[in-house]
């Protein structure tokens, strides 16, 4: 499988689940370290950046996930369609902590 395989399966999940996602594309216009997919659902943003089980955070997509998190949005970094965070695959706790927690 790769990075791109990664990517489909878990906007078909998420879409399967009811949220609009969208392939953020990196490019000379775009601002660097954006995460891979922005999902929206509720009037909550949520933004996944896709990688490899190997693969690793760059120090600018860590800076822009802490921003997007700052400005309330859930910014998380995802090796698989297991990986989604608990309030995303079960669609409940959008108050609740990232993984579910209080």
């Amino acid at each position: 499988m790769t990075e791109r395989d990664l990517i489909r399966d878990i906007r078909v999940e998420l879409t399967a689940r009811g949220y609009r996602t969208i392939k953020l594309w990196g490019g000379p216009y775009t601002e660097p370290g954006l995460p891979d997919v922005l999902a929206i659902k509720d009037g909550r943003a949520f933004f996944f950046e896709v990688k490899m089980p190997s693969g690793k955070l760059t120090r600018i997509q860590e800076y822009v996930m802490a921003d997007l998190r700052r400005h309330g949005a859930l910014a998380e970094c995802v090796r698989s369609v297991a990986d989604l965070p608990v309030r995303v695959r079960t669609q409940t706790g959008l108050s609740r902590g990232l993984r579910g927690e209080p």
